[in-house]
């Protein structure tokens, strides 16, 4: 089953950082949403099926719609 939640745009902000999340793997790109600053979702590329390239969409997308985030 598929639950979908929605935020008001105003409440996002997100943060974009590249770190390894198994060790012995190479650095994976992590995208944590967060609403009023409570973790709402994480991304993380290889291991949900995501691209690096798809993270790094989301958080341009994110960005032009206005919500502010941090690209470590």
């Amino acid at each position: 089953m598929e639950t979908i939640a929605s935020y008001p745009l105003n409440t996002l902000d997100y943060k974009l950082e590249e770190k390894k999340v198994q060790r012995g793997y190479e650095k994976d790109k992590v995208l944590t949403l967060y609403s009023d600053g409570r973790k709402a979702a994480t991304m993380i590329s290889r291991m949900d099926g995501w691209t690096k390239e798809d993270i790094l969409e989301i958080a341009k997308g994110l960005n032009e719609a206005g919500v502010s985030g941090k690209v470590k």
